[in-house]
């Protein structure tokens, strides 16, 4: 039986510091992998064809038999997509990405304890990263930063706890620091809660509480002491006033009836309990329940 083989020119790495040497080895078609032992017996350098294609797209360099660096070359164009270096105990510590294949990484991925810990990205490939993202002990990303603008500075930020989602949105300042502008609250992918700091004070004048199914139901100003309820639609059905300025809603204005009615003062977090009603009807009748 007549065997088929590949020829394979390869740069071989042994273990003396600086001492490199190319082979043209012949191989069996359909090899898988190739190892090469210095004179101990220890692994030196692996080559192995994931696909079965004929080109050995993975190579591995060991020092005393431990894993150092894997390299990762899959369109066959000696320009590695992929370069992962390991610990001390054979774990990734860092995996570089190389996707527009300028032989410049554009993607890194840091690990701790074999854990990924932290991926960090250039997507417009302009040389500064514009994407981080962290992850706990578990593999679930805890926290995003993005530069949409790809200016250098990261104004948004995303926080993740269970099936909450918080994303912060800032400004730069210069010469440094930052002014938080926004801040947005989902929960089950659905917006909560937002909030906005219109003169970048520190305070946020403008607060917005959203239904379960994502309609707005509520928009407090609290500098300005009013309240507006939404049933649907971006215009307010009611609206309320804290007219003595004391903390507590005592005025509520119908846009349906164009009337103000006074009310027995209501506190900020009752106003809350209005958004499991969907009528502005049935807020005018808890409301009288209320101030009974």
């Amino acid at each position: 039986m007549k065997l088929a083989f590949w020829f394979v020119t390869l740069l071989v790495f042994f273990a003396v510091p600086g001492l490199a040497k190319t082979l043209r080895l012949e191989v069996p078609k359909g090899t898988a992998q190739i190892i090469f032992y210095d004179q101990e017996g220890k692994v030196l350098q692996s080559l192995e064809d994931l696909d079965h294609d004929g080109y050995f797209e993975q190579t591995s360099l060991f020092k005393n038999g431990r894993i150092l660096k894997t390299i990762i070359d899959k369109n066959h164009n000696r320009i590695p997509e992929e370069t992962i270096i390991y610990d001390l105990k054979g774990r990734p510590a860092r995996a570089l990405f190389d996707r527009n294949e300028d032989k410049k990484p554009d993607k890194w991925q840091l690990y701790q304890n074999g854990r990924l810990k932290r991926v960090e990205e250039d997507r417009d490939f302009d040389g500064r990263k514009d994407l981080v993202s962290e992850f706990n002990a578990q593999g679930q990303v805890v926290r995003i930063l993005r530069d949409e603008d790809h200016d250098g500075f990261f104004e948004i930020e995303e926080k993740f706890c269970d099936k909450t989602r918080e994303v912060l949105t800032f400004k730069a300042l210069k010469p440094r620091g930052r002014v938080l502008l926004s801040r947005a609250i989902y929960v089950n992918g659905k917006l909560s809660k937002r909030f906005f700091d219109k003169d970048q004070d520190g305070v946020f004048e403008i607060e917005e509480l959203f239904r379960p199914d994502g309609t707005r139901c509520l928009l407090f100003a609290p500098e300005k002491h009013e309240a507006f309820f939404y049933v649907k639609g971006r215009e307010p059905a009611l609206g309320f006033r804290d007219v003595d300025k004391d903390g507590l809603f005592d005025h509520v204005f119908s846009y349906k009836e164009k009337r103000w009615l006074k009310i027995t003062p209501i506190k900020t977090k009752d106003l809350e309990m209005l958004c499991t009603l969907k009528k502005e009807q049935d807020v005018i009748e808890y409301l009288k329940e209320e101030t009974r």
